[in-house]
C-alpha cells in the first residue's frame, strides 16, 4: 500500500522499457511513505481504476491478445476482490457480475498486469495459511493461468527446487515423563507436536489477579480452563491470532504469588514457565500439606523484551501437592520496548514516529512532526510495521530525530487500545518524554492523531522540530 514515490518512478520506468509488471496487491502504491495520494499513478500505469469490493468467489478468463489459449477458463478466488475500472487497459478476464478481474495495460514496450483480488492469503494464522497450498495452488484454473503466465513471460518452470518434499515426520518418541497440568507441545520443524501427557485434576490461584491481561477467572481455576495451562489451545492450527486468550499480564508491580493444587501428592521432578517482558526474581516452594513447604530453587530476575523465554527448575524429585511460584516486586521503570521517530525527507519531509509493539515497531508517519504543545493535534497517518532493527537506521534522507522508551497507560494492552482506536502510553526520549495519545479518526482507520497530554513536559507554543533538527545519534541535520 505504501511505497517511496521514487520506487514508483522507476516501475514505470521499468514497464516503459519493455517490462513487464505483475501487479498482485490490489492496493499497491496507494500512498508514498508521507501519506501522499500515488493511486493516480498506479491508474496511469494499470490502465485501471480500483473500484469497489465485491463479493465475488470466481472470475473468467476471456478471449485475449496475452493468452488466448486460457478463454473460457475459471479461477477460483481467495479473499478480497473488488471491480477494476479498465480506462485504458484490455480486460484479461471479469467477475460473473461482468466487472474486470484481471487487466493488462500496455506502456511504451513493456505492459502491466493488474489483478483486483488477493492471490495469497492475507493472513498468517490457523487455517489461512493452507487456503495458498491446498485451495490456490491446487485449483486447476489458477494453476492453468499462472503457468501460461510464466511461459510467456520466459520464466523456466519445473525446476528440481520446486518438488523438493522434507521426508514425512516420524512419530515422536515417548517421553519418560508426563506433564501434570496437561498442556506440554513439542515442536519438530516449526509444526507443534501434541504430547499424550496426563492432566492432573487441578488448579491454580494468585494472591493477586493479573490486572494487564486478566485470566478466565478469579479464585480457583481448572487446569483445563486457565490462559496459564493453554498452550495446546496457543498452538493449534485454528488458534486465536491474538495474544490474549492464552496469556496473563500484571500491571502492579506488587510481589505476588500462583499456587497450583494437584488434588494430592504427586511426583514432581520440574516446573517449567514461560514469559514475556521483565520477569522478577521468582523462587519455587513445594508442599504436600500446604502448611510446610520445601525450597525448590531461585531463578533470577530476567528480562525478555518482546520475546518469549522460558526457565526450567529441577527438582530431586518427591511428592507435593502444592507448587508454589513467589514472584518478587517488580521496578516500577518496566518498560513495554523502545521508541524511535525518524526524521525522514522523502517527496516531503515527515516524521516517522515509531512503537515497540508485539515484537515490531508499529508506525506512523507525521508529516509536521510531534509537537510538546498539548493544544496541537498533529496527523499520523499508520504505515506498514518495520523490525526493531530498523529503530537504528540513519542515511542520506533519514536520521534518528529522538529515541528512547515506551510504556503504556491504563489497565489495556497495547493491542487492546490500538484496537479501541485510543492509545495512551508514557514516552522516555531524549527530545520527547511524559504522556501522549494517538487517537484513530473515524474516516480512514490509517489516519490517526498524536496529541501531547497536558503535564510537567508538555510546552504550550514549543515547535520542538524547529528548535532541535539534529540527529540524537550523529548531530547531523537534513537542511
Amino acid at each position: 500500500t505504501y511505497l517511496r514515490a521514487e520506487a514508483v518512478k522507476r516501475l514505470e520506468s521499468y514497464v516503459h522499457a519493455g517490462g513487464t509488471l505483475v501487479c498482485a496487491d490490489i492496493k499497491a502504491f496507494s500512498f508514498d511513505l508521507d501519506g501522499v495520494d500515488l493511486s493516480d499513478r498506479r491508474t496511469a500505469l494499470t490502465g485501471a481504476a480500483l473500484g469497489d469490493p465485491l463479493e465475488a468467489t470466481t472470475c473468467r478468463v476471456l478471449e485475449n491478445s496475452l493468452l488466448p489459449k486460457l478463454a473460457g477458463t475459471a479461477i477460483q478466488l481467495r479473499g478480497e476482490a473488488f471491480a477494476l475500472d479498465a480506462t485504458d487497459a484490455e480486460v484479461i478476464a471479469r467477475y460473473p457480475t461482468g466487472e474486470p478481474a484481471i487487466t493488462c495495460a500496455q506502456r511504451g514496450e513493456g505492459r502491466c498486469l493488474y489483478f483486483g483480488f488477493s492471490i495469497f492469503p492475507d493472513s498468517r494464522y490457523g487455517k489461512q495459511w493452507r487456503w495458498l497450498t491446498e485451495d490456490v495452488l491446487l485449483d486447476e484454473g489458477w494453476r492453468s493461468f499462472f503457468r501460461s503466465l510464466c511461459e510467456k513471460l520466459g520464466i523456466k518452470l519445473g525446476r528440481d527446487i520446486w518438488r523438493f518434499r522434507y521426508p514425512p515426520l516420524e512419530a515422536p518418541a515417548p517421553l519418560p515423563d508426563t506433564s501434570l497440568t496437561g498442556n506440554r507441545v513439542r515442536w519438530e520443524r516449526e509444526q507443534p507436536i501434541f504430547v499424550a501427557d496426563r492432566v492432573a485434576p487441578g488448579s491454580y490461584s494468585y494472591s493477586t489477579p493479573p490486572d494487564l491481561i486478566p485470566d478466565v477467572a478469579e479464585g480457583d481455576i481448572p487446569f483445563t480452563e486457565g490462559n496459564l495451562t493453554d498452550r495446546k489451545d496457543a498452538a493449534a492450527p485454528d488458534a486465536d491470532p491474538a495474544v490474549e486468550p492464552y496469556v496473563v499480564a500484571w500491571q502492579t508491580t506488587e510481589p505476588l504469588q500462583i499456587t497450583f493444587d494437584l488434588t494430592e501428592p504427586r511426583e514432581v521432578s520440574m516446573v517449567t514457565t514461560f514469559f514475556s517482558g521483565y520477569l522478577p526474581e521468582t523462587t519455587l516452594s513445594l508442599s504436600a500439606d500446604g502448611q510446610n513447604w520445601t525450597d525448590g530453587g531461585t531463578v533470577e530476575a530476567l528480562e525478555a523484551g518482546e520475546d518469549i523465554l522460558s526457565f526450567a527448575l529441577h527438582l530431586p524429585g518427591g511428592a507435593f501437592r502444592y507448587v508454589r511460584l513467589d514472584l518478587a516486586e517488580r521496578p516500577a521503570d518496566n518498560w513495554a520496548g523502545i521508541y524511535v521517530v525518524q526524521k525522514h525527507r522523502a517527496t516531503q519531509l515527515h516524521y516517522d514516529f515509531r512503537l515497540e509493539i508485539g515484537g515490531v515497531l508499529k508506525s506512523w508517519a507525521i508529516p509536521k512532526g510531534p509537537s510538546l504543545d498539548h493544544a496541537q493535534r498533529r496527523l499520523a497517518m499508520l504505515v506498514d510495521d518495520h523490525s526493531p532493527e530498523h529503530a537504528e537506521f540513519e542515511a542520506d534522507d533519514c536520521i534518528i530525530w529522538d529515541r528512547g522508551r515506551w510504556r503504556p497507560q491504563g489497565d489495556l494492552s497495547p493491542q487492546q487500545q490500538l484496537e479501541r482506536g485510543l492509545l495512551e502510553f508514557e514516552l522516555q526520549g531524549e527530545k520527547l518524554s511524559g504522556g501522549w495519545g494517538l487517537v484513530r479518526l473515524k474516516d480512514d482507520p490509517k489516519n490517526w492523531l498524536l496529541v501531547k497530554q497536558k503535564d510537567e513536559h508538555s510546552r504550550p507554543g514549543s515547535e520542538v522540530t524547529r528548535e532541535q533538527p539534529e540527529s540524537v545519534v550523529t548531530g547531523r541535520t537534513l537542511d
